[in-house]
């Protein structure tokens, strides 16, 4: 059986990725597609737009023929041949309200690992598609890219800070913290994919999440690129995040950014004994 290297196997991602959106971006306002059809696998509402592109990219992975087990958010486990040689973790469309709504941030994601090493920790090659800006993000092994060209990072701090929690008293601490660093505005987009490929690209600051309500569908592309882009992706107890993907998992927490931001912000919640 073909064994891929980790750079042709990006590209392939790629490409499925770019190509749902790209008939998603075609689509996008056509009549029904808010249609609530079920509970998907992950829990969450699966709309019509949800399964088209769920849809498309099952039927193109199987074109490539990649010897694979797919986790998806919306059907959950699905495995492409009698004995998978790897495990593709997808979010067909993260941000579908947003883009049954017509508000213009919304993605396609993907990421794949070794079936006997089915961990985040060893993820070969991803790719998320930024439907509405014509972006297609992704990574091997060791290096980045945008729309295929190699990217070395901005270094940009843009000041905006991505929050997702269920603990009210959260923001009273942000608010201390944003005022004793002054210049960081809260942004809450709608799609952690994209939200967290942001930082690794300099348009997001911080990403924090300590609802246990993500999914490893939701982030191990988008959180695979931020390591890669030489970024800082740890738990709230500041430790590396590791985790299966061979099957739908949740993550407690999960915060990203550079290296000296997230060790500071960690610190401020512990001086206030905040622990999610």
């Amino acid at each position: 059986m073909e064994e891929y290297d980790s750079d042709t196997l990006r590209r392939i991602l790629v490409e499925v990725a770019g190509e749902v959106a790209g008939y998603m971006r075609d689509i996008a306002g056509s009549s029904g597609l808010e249609e609530v059809l079920k509970i998907g696998a992950s829990g969450d509402q699966t709309r019509e737009a949800d399964r088209i592109a769920e849809d498309i990219a099952i039927d193109l992975l199987r074109h490539e023929r990649i010897p694979a087990r797919i986790v998806t958010e919306e059907t959950g486990v699905l495995d492409l041949v009698d004995r998978p040689r790897y495990v593709i973790v997808m979010d067909p469309l993260d941000g579908s309200m947003n883009y049954v709504s017509l508000i213009p941030f919304a993605a396609i994601s993907l990421a794949i690992a070794p079936f006997d090493k089915p961990y985040f920790s060893s993820l070969l090659a991803g790719a998320i598609a930024n439907i509405f800006l014509h972006e297609i993000y992704s990574f091997s092994e060791d290096k980045v890219w945008i729309d295929n060209v190699s990217y070395k990072g901005s270094g940009k701090d843009m000041g905006s800070i991505v929050v997702y929690t269920g603990n009210p008293r959260f923001f009273h601490i942000l608010d201390s913290f944003m005022h004793e660093a002054p210049g960081y505005r809260l942004r809450i987009l709608g799609s952690a994919s994209l939200e967290l490929t942001y930082v690794g690209l300099g348009r997001v600051s911080l990403f924090y999440n300590d609802t246990g309500k993500l999914r490893n569908v939701d982030v191990a592309a988008a959180a695979a690129f931020v390591v890669r882009a030489r970024y800082c992706v740890v738990d709230i107890h500041g430790s590396r995040v590791d985790f299966r993907l061979d099957n739908l998992y949740r993550i407690d927490s999960l915060v990203a950014g550079r290296e000296e931001l997230v060790k500071k912000f960690l610190s401020y919640l512990r001086r206030y004994g905040y622990s999610g």
